[in-house]
């Protein structure tokens, strides 16, 4: 049960989605509902966001019903709802407790809630007979009873909502959908970590409310809030430029690996005296939080491996893990390296896609996360093949790892861009992609360089087959004239352009975005960017 309501002072980088919130709940006390779904990666500050969120629901004197769906039976579930509720709605009415269990709550209810407890005690007697369909039932009107009872409203949060198909019930989805079109004055807002499974329940078994839900999809931190955020974590200490962004481009801007680095980092700092944060340091840093048994992301990665990656069907899943960790993206070279046939890794593909461990990007296969990739091929892997059981070896070994990772970030870093984009399109092996929706056949270039053609490149030149690409790159807004100088200069040179690619690293106006559909010119903004570099090994742009 959520006892206090708080707002944390150290709320960061989501002032936009609960400001959107706070909007709705504003909305909805004036007689307009608009559910949300919160939808994002485990640990990236869904539950941090709602937390803060709630104090809003007090100042509109709503009723917060705030409950988990976890690996648990359903009575558990249905429990923490009913002890939510009572006492989410005594606290309301300045109504104290000495104590906060179920039976008290009930108790202290009865006479401002005589039809909310009559039917709460019903329900209690379908539990006790197993009955949980009729349980459930009964349990997502509560809300609606104690509007007919007190005129309170109510907002319901459901954390992990998609969990509610673990429980033993015929029809969870259904059912709820069905309330939340009968309770007209009940604000739903349910979250989930399990985003692709998520978006279907809402577009399928929700199908009919899904114009009704606002989907909120929490993303890592940009570059600049990522920067940000260790700035002010570190505040009293220096930290050069290019430990900033190998940070940023280690942990790709994720809330908890970024507070636990920092938080980390600090810790040393402080032991060892030093004002400003140097090379060593924040390697040995990496290595205490991630390297060390009893390290937080260490911990944190050893935890998802025991909860998702058992053997199955005979194929040992943290194998296929660590296979695509190494850069064996496609199932074909998955295949080739196994014992299992091509239907048995496609099946735990697929299964580990559905948890979240990987994602699909056309013909790969990828671990979008990059600190559980790197712990997978450079902890967990080494410590399982550990024959000489030699700790001090494997710590120095993944030193040496943590070295060339920094090193090679570095070094890239110091490219141009038209050099390292040139290096990227000459590992293009005519594979498909997919990129926000669109499908896209990266083909072999037989030659790809810099060229300077009409009045405004410079521009990358690639040939393929008879087909030649051109590519220009925009570090500033674009605009309805860079759009059109661009095609005068496709047209001007003496290649005829099978292929126009512009890569934004900025923003465009709008303008300039329906010169671009018009002229079918494909845009890569800095995410698919940074999304192709990753796929083919390279390190990604960092821009503030």
């Amino acid at each position: 049960m959520l006892s206090d309501v708080f707002v944390n002072k150290d709320f960061f980088g989501r002032t936009e989605q609960l400001n959107v919130l706070k909007e709705r709940i504003k909305s909805f006390s004036s007689g307009f509902r608009q559910n949300i779904a919160i939808l994002g990666r485990p640990l990236i500050g869904k539950t941090f966001l709602v937390h803060n969120f709630l104090s809003c629901l007090t100042a509109e004197q709503i009723i917060p019903v705030y409950v988990e769906a976890q690996d648990e039976p359903f009575d558990f579930f249905a429990q923490r709802f009913m002890g939510s509720l009572l006492y989410q709605f005594l606290k309301n009415k300045d109504v104290n407790s000495k104590k906060d269990d179920l039976k008290t709550l009930i108790k202290n209810s009865r006479k401002l809630l005589p039809k909310t407890i009559n039917e709460i005690e019903k329900l209690e007697d379908f539990l006790n007979k197993k009955d949980f369909d009729a349980a459930y039932d009964i349990l997502l009107n509560l809300p609606r009873l104690v509007e007919v009872d007190s005129g309170s409203k109510c907002a319901v949060i459901l954390e992990e909502f998609d969990r509610l198909a673990g429980y033993r019930l015929k029809q969870p989805f259904l059912i709820l959908g069905r309330k939340i079109m009968e309770q007209r004055n009940t604000f739903y807002l349910l979250v989930s970590s399990s985003i692709k499974q998520s978006r279907q329940i809402l577009s399928e078994d929700l199908q009919l409310l899904f114009g009704n839900f606002e989907v909120l999809e929490l993303k890592e931190f940009d570059f600049a809030t990522s920067k940000n955020f260790l700035l002010s974590k570190l505040e009293s200490y220096g930290i050069a430029d290019k430990h900033l962004r190998f940070l940023i481009g280690f942990t790709e801007g994720h809330p908890f690996y970024l507070s636990a680095i920092s938080s980390k980092l600090k810790e040393l700092l402080l032991k060892s005296g030093k004002q400003k944060v140097t090379t060593s340091l924040l390697e040995q840093t990496i290595g205490e939080v991630l390297f060390n048994l009893h390290g937080q992301l260490n911990q944190h990665f050893t935890n998802i491996i025991y909860r998702h990656c058992s053997s199955k069907n005979g194929v040992d899943i943290l194998s296929v893990l660590v296979s695509i960790s190494e850069g064996n993206h496609k199932l074909q070279s998955l295949t080739s390296i196994s014992s299992n046939s091509h239907k048995e890794l496609s099946s735990t593909i697929c299964d580990l896609e559905n948890k979240g461990l990987i994602e699909k990007v056309g013909v790969f296969n990828r671990i979008a996360d990059l600190p559980l990739r790197f712990w997978l091929k450079s902890v967990y892997y080494k410590r399982r093949i550990d024959f000489a059981q030699d700790p001090l070896l494997l710590e120095k070994t993944f030193i040496v790892d943590i070295k060339k990772i920094s090193s090679e970030f570095e070094k890239e870093s110091s490219k141009d861009l038209y050099e390292k984009i040139t290096d990227l399109l000459k590992t293009f092996k005519d594979e498909i992609v997919e990129i926000d929706h669109k499908r896209y056949r990266l083909p072999i270039f037989s030659d790809v360089a810099t060229r300077i053609i009409g009045e405004n490149g410079p521009y990358i030149i690639g040939h393929t087959k008879g087909k030649n690409w051109i590519f220009q790159i925009r570090e500033r807004r674009v605009a309805e004239k860079n759009i059109l100088d661009f095609l005068k200069d496709s047209k001007n040179g003496k290649y005829k352009f099978h292929r126009k690619v512009l890569i934004v690293l900025n923003d465009m106006d709008e303008n300039a975005k329906l010169l671009v559909k018009d002229n079918d010119i494909w845009v890569w903004d800095l995410s698919s960017l940074n999304l192709l570099l990753d796929l083919y090994g390279k390190h990604k742009v960092i821009i503030y």
